[in-house]
């Protein structure tokens, strides 16, 4: 049939066509059908043996109606604004990658060929809500196991409000996100319109505080989401089956129109996801890490584009750096942003559960992770060492000129948080003015360990090929390295300041000494970066 008589015909049905290339390709599938079940059943066995594991340690431990009464009131405050954060980023997401996904070859060709765009892209888009789904469902799941472990109340309701609103809330998300991947336009809107989230989020965790009612509740499919939750769980959500079928009716709104407008997605935006997914894959076989967070990076700054602000040049070549620095840092808002957000989360997190160590590793690594994003222009110079050969300075006070901004950054986000952390009477007034002091050395101690992993040259790959599982621990530790030294350098000086806290005297002596801990630490750090090298 010529090429003239099929376009006379229409676009050949493509579920023939489809099947056709799974035969073809089963034969060049490294795993077998066999093989995936495997990998399924294993994950799906480990994965209910640690829940169960999970749920008999929170039920060994019994709490009282007190308890009870706490873990509620924490569950009312801090369940629409988590919700809110995930739903965010999973379309933050969306505007990189998304839920219907092709590879390059089949952009090349597949989508080329006169076949039916709409039924291509819906079997993918059916696939993906799926997933969306599922996702939501085993974050519920999660969250059953938890809430009902602490608090042992009727398990079917509970786990049907969990899995449930969480699953329709992850199916929004994902018809939600096909419509961002659909535009360009909408993709830019939810970049611009995302760092919202801090602030909103804020507000929806002080509301129970500040108003009367449930106003978080119903500030969005993110409240409509835990409301049931919260009224199975025995908590204050008298409007709850008005909010499921408000959730329930806007998912499956939004998923009907996102199978409508399967056929709308231009091949383009198609192919440049199906880039970033090819170097997402290539970066993570060889633990290049640091290149794929660089692309997920800049498929962000090509929809948005670069701002261009100026600042006054300095008059001392001294400050040429931290001009430079900021500079970055303004025209990339975001690190800001999510530095804000990692920041003042920790520190809350650490203030309202001082005793939970877990509590205190995730904020230890959720201020590095805000290190991290200051610290990227030293990143960028390690990327391009040659180009120092231009600056008057040797690579080791190079390195050290870099950390001046996120020293200032970190230190004005943190007394930022000991503020707000106070403000919601987290934190008594002596331990606030040991913060506070305590505030640019710990700030400094973060920094200078995300400096230290920054300014290394890439991962080599030769270690990987180590004997066993050798090269693995090796990848692991070698992105630990940063969050390890973090944690080592603060265990000593929050050890001496949290007996002090708890004993109630000699909190000013405590906080002096953790000061002389740091410092000294500091002066370590300072004399190994002076004595790096230019990476080769």
């Amino acid at each position: 049939m010529s090429h003239a008589a099929i376009a006379l015909e229409g676009p050949v049905e493509a579920g023939p066509v489809l099947a056709y290339l799974r035969d073809r390709q089963r034969g060049h599938r490294r795993k077998s059908g066999w093989d995936r079940f495997t990998d399924a059943y294993t994950v799906l066995l480990f994965a209910t043996l640690g829940g169960y594991l999970a749920f008999r340690a929170f039920r060994e431990s019994a709490i009282s109606h007190a308890e009870a009464v706490r873990f509620i009131n924490a569950l009312v405050r801090w369940a629409p604004p988590v919700l809110l954060l995930l739903f965010v980023s999973a379309l933050r997401y969306c505007t990189w990658q998304g839920p219907v996904l092709f590879s390059l070859p089949d952009v090349e060709w597949l989508l080329s060929a006169p076949l039916s765009y709409t039924e291509i892209v819906r079997r993918r888009l059916r696939r993906g809500l799926a997933i969306a789904a599922s996702l939501g469902a085993a974050l519920g799941l999660t969250t059953f196991v938890v809430v009902e472990a602490e608090l042992g109340v009727a398990a079917w309701p509970l786990l049907g409000a969990s899995v449930g609103g969480l699953a329709l809330l992850g199916l929004l998300a994902g018809a939600a996100g096909w419509l961002i991947e659909c535009s360009p336009k909408r993709a830019r809107i939810v970049l611009r319109a995302s760092p919202l989230v801090i602030p909103v989020g804020a507000a929806l965790a002080l509301a129970p505080s500040v108003v009367d009612g449930d106003v978080a509740l119903w500030s969005g499919p993110w409240g409509w989401a835990a409301g049931p939750l919260i009224a199975a769980a025995h908590g204050s959500a008298p409007g709850w089956p008005y909010q499921a079928t408000l959730l329930a009716v806007t998912a499956l709104a939004i998923v009907v129109i996102a199978w409508r407008s399967a056929g709308s997605a231009p091949t383009e935006e198609l192919a440049r996801r199906a880039g970033i997914r090819s170097g997402l894959v290539a970066a993570l076989y060889f633990g290049d890490v640091r290149g794929a967070t660089l692309l997920v990076r800049r498929a962000s700054e090509n929809l948005l584009g670069l701002r261009k602000i100026r600042l006054r040049r300095p008059r001392s070549s001294w400050l040429a750096i931290l001009w430079r620095d900021a500079l970055s840092i303004l025209r990339a808002p975001g690190r800001i942003g999510w530095a804000l957000l990692l920041t003042v989360g920790g520190a809350a997190a650490v203030a309202a559960a001082p005793d939970r160590r877990a509590v205190a590793a995730a904020s230890v690594l959720a201020v590095y992770a805000a290190a991290t994003r200051l610290v990227e222009p030293l990143r960028l110079e390690a990327d391009q060492p040659d180009a120092h050969h231009v600056l008057p300075w040797r690579w080791g006070d190079l390195l050290l000129l870099h950390c001046a901004l996120p020293v200032l950054a970190l230190t004005a986000l943190g007394i930022l948080a000991v503020i707000t952390a106070s403000f919601a009477g987290l934190l008594p007034a002596a331990a606030v003015w040991s913060s506070l002091a305590l505030c640019p050395l710990v700030s400094a101690t973060f920094a200078s360990a995300a400096a230290i992993a920054a300014q290394r040259r890439p991962f080599p790959i030769e270690l990987l090929l180590l004997g066993g599982d050798v090269g693995a621990v090796v990848l692991l530790v070698w992105l630990a390295t940063g969050p390890i030294l973090a944690a080592v350098a603060l265990i000593l000086p929050v050890s001496i300041v949290r007996r002090a806290a708890e004993d109630g005297s000699l909190l000013a002596e405590a906080t002096g000494a953790a000061a002389v801990v740091l410092v000294v630490t500091l002066l370590a750090t300072i004399a190994y970066l002076r004595t790096r090298k230019q990476p080769e």
